[in-house]
């Protein structure tokens, strides 16, 4: 039997978040992506700091997460399915600089 590389979870984002806004993925267009999980991590060892993602724009309609403090060090996780369509794009608010971002889903072209 061989291996449906379509159905194969990859990491789609592997970003660095600035301080502020920033946006971690951009779509394609006519893809279909389904975001299986996020990974956001506090790479500073003394501060906490908070993060809350978006999508298509980061006003508060578009926010998928509550505004979240991460501890020194500590990392969250979401599992929750989510499809992006086309072009569309997933935002992260930062207090500071020192989170990375891993998203793992599928792309659907």
């Amino acid at each position: 039997m061989s291996l449906d590389t379509s159905n194969q979870l990859s990491r789609l984002v592997l970003a660095a978040a600035a301080s502020g806004t920033s946006t971690l993925f951009t779509g394609t267009a006519s893809h279909i992506y389904t975001i299986k999980k996020i990974k956001v991590v506090n790479t500073d060892a003394v501060n906490s700091k908070t993060f809350q993602l978006f999508v298509n724009g980061s006003a508060a309609a578009n926010a998928i997460t509550p505004v979240l403090t991460l501890d020194p060090g500590g990392y969250a996780e979401d599992d929750e399915f989510l499809v992006l369509a086309g072009t569309d794009t997933l935002q992260i608010t930062t207090s500071a600089t020192g989170i990375t971002v891993s998203v793992y889903g599928l792309d659907q072209s």
